[in-house]
């Protein structure tokens, strides 16, 4: 389908590029100056979904392409909603840091994607979105001045806005375009879903995005812009909302996916404590080479251990599976909320375990895989033709999808899994046997942590 961009860019596009989700995409020149530098070109080198490729091999995609498809998304979405009486004045330099935001809202990732953001050793990483936002601010900031004419301030927030930090303060037109690039229903969301569940072969996330982002209404609250949903929109948005669940229970949190993934985070820790890698240094790595750098470390240290054992799939293994109606589960998920706590409770484990077991467990042989809590906040509301009785216009979500709040952060509990793992299968069993026969001394060893 042929979209008129005029409205961001005059002219022609410079050159088309065939996305196997979303078909034809025009690039402009202005986009294809960001495009090509070595910053972004380095996303072709990040898988989109991590160590997911051990588990679904078509799960080859990059950052790169996803990039392009948000970006994509960004300028149809605005293309909608500019048509709608209620739609806020707006100049060309806003819609270009809109498009420019979308393009550059992944640029700061680390190698392996979210994977990097579990390392606790020797300190915390930065969010890959306080990453990105400097490199908007430094090295891309040229061409944003130059080729897009807009403030590369304004795309920085935007993008540093992206993460879990505090968001800074924007006007009212930026704080709508981080609603569209980061919010309940936004462009990087629906590109993600639709791309992982076409690459993983899988049917959980394949939604109707075309039809949710015909759906989306600009209404005005006040004096500030907020995004609801048309009616028509609340059955493609159901389907979203359960995708992406069962996306988290099926593949991004798969077993295999998580073990290789703490595997990783911990060679890197290695490596960082032991002056192997320099944090400043991984924001320049991809996938690829980061895993040279582990391998051929000199030291013969656990860094390089676990890369070889990755590479001929010597994995670690699940010992215990603890979901949210056992009474432990939120006793470990809570730990990962205070600094160091994971590494506290592992070795608060790993003691019980050995008094447990009478086996001397090494520092190394039993982890924890504490996945980040998720939850789904849908649209503030539904634009109805009819509202329900004792409603008016925006009708609460509520109201009219029969999906609470409290319905919704259950979901997303149940998808939940807490894991010990075990560094060999023998490991594995022998604790799993201790843990089902010493239930009250792991909740001694756990409440010490707490205490």
């Amino acid at each position: 389908m042929f979209y008129d961009f005029r409205a961001i860019w005059p002219g022609e596009p410079a050159t088309w590029i065939r996305d196997a989700v979303w078909g034809d995409i025009p690039l402009y020149h202005q986009e294809l100056a960001l495009i090509d530098t070595a910053v972004f070109q380095r996303l072709r080198r990040i898988r989109q979904l991590g160590p997911l490729m051990w588990v679904f091999p078509g799960a080859n995609h990059t950052r790169f392409e996803h990039a392009l498809g948000v970006m994509h998304l960004a300028r149809v979405l605005i293309l909608q909603l500019r048509s709608q009486p209620t739609f806020p004045k707006v100049t060309q330099t806003d819609l270009r840091v809109l498009v420019a935001a979308a393009l550059l809202h992944d640029v700061g990732h680390y190698p392996f994607s979210h994977a990097l953001e579990d390392v606790e050793r020797p300190f915390s990483l930065p969010d890959h979105a306080d990453v990105g936002a400097d490199l908007v601010r430094g090295p891309l900031a040229p061409i944003l001045r130059k080729h897009w004419r807009v403030d590369p301030e304004r795309v920085a927030a935007l993008v540093a806005g992206t993460g879990p930090s505090a968001s800074p303060a924007l006007s009212s037109i930026d704080g709508l375009w981080l609603r569209l690039v980061s919010g309940a229903v936004d462009v990087d969301r629906l590109d993600f879903l639709r791309r992982d569940a076409l690459f993983a072969n899988v049917p959980y996330g394949i939604v109707d995005v075309q039809r949710i982002l015909a759906s989306l209404r600009v209404w005005r609250d006040g004096g500030v812009v907020r995004l609801y949903l048309d009616e028509k929109g609340i059955g493609p948005l159901q389907s979203l909302i359960f995708g992406r669940f069962l996306m988290y229970g099926n593949v991004y949190w798969h077993h295999t996916s998580r073990i290789i993934t703490r595997m990783i985070v911990r060679a890197v820790e290695d490596a960082l404590v032991h002056g192997d890698l320099k944090a400043d240094e991984l924001m320049w790595l991809d996938d690829a080479t980061l895993m040279d750098r582990l391998r051929i470390s000199r030291r013969k240290g656990l860094a390089k251990t676990l890369v070889q054992r990755i590479e001929r799939r010597d994995l670690y293994k699940r010992s215990v599976e603890i979901r949210p109606t056992d009474p432990m589960f939120d006793a470990l998920i809570d730990v990962q909320g205070r600094p160091g706590g994971r590494l506290a409770a592992e070795a608060a484990l790993t003691a019980w375990a050995s008094a447990a077991t009478g086996r001397a467990i090494p520092e190394d042989g039993l982890w924890l895989d504490l996945p980040q809590r998720r939850t789904f906040h849908p649209v503030d509301g539904v634009i109805c033709k009819s509202p329900p009785p004792g409603y008016r216009n925006p009708v609460p979500w509520e109201a009219v999808s029969g999906l609470t709040t409290t319905d919704l952060d259950r979901l997303a509990r149940s998808v939940q899994r807490v894991r010990i793992l075990a560094s060999s299968r023998e490991l594995a069993d022998v604790v799993c046997e201790a843990w089902l026969a010493d239930r009250n001394g792991v909740a001694r060893a756990l409440k010490s942590i707490a205490a």
